[in-house]
């Protein structure tokens, strides 16, 4: 009966590290790729932004989209300032 029940917590403690485990790859992927994306940028980079691709459509997905279009606009900026 005890080695039932402790089979039974194992296997529960189990899959909720699973779960967690997954839940926070899912979490902390995106953010580590957006925060390599932003010093990249920062460095002067703008060509990481043609490498770069959205996977998440979620809050992070939509920061890392803003900055595309922020940069993009900055870019098209600095093109018609030479034209000039």
């Amino acid at each position: 009966m005890q080695q039932k029940l402790a089979l039974q917590i194992g296997i529960v403690l189990f899959v909720n590290l699973a779960v967690v485990f997954a839940l926070t790859q899912l979490t902390y992927r995106p953010i580590v790729r957006l925060s390599k994306l932003s010093k990249a940028l920062a460095d002067g980079n703008l060509d990481i932004l043609r490498d770069a691709s959205l996977h998440t459509h979620d809050e992070i997905g939509d920061l890392q989209a803003a900055i595309k279009n922020n940069v993009s606009i900055i870019d098209m900026k600095k093109l018609i300032e030479n034209v000039n």
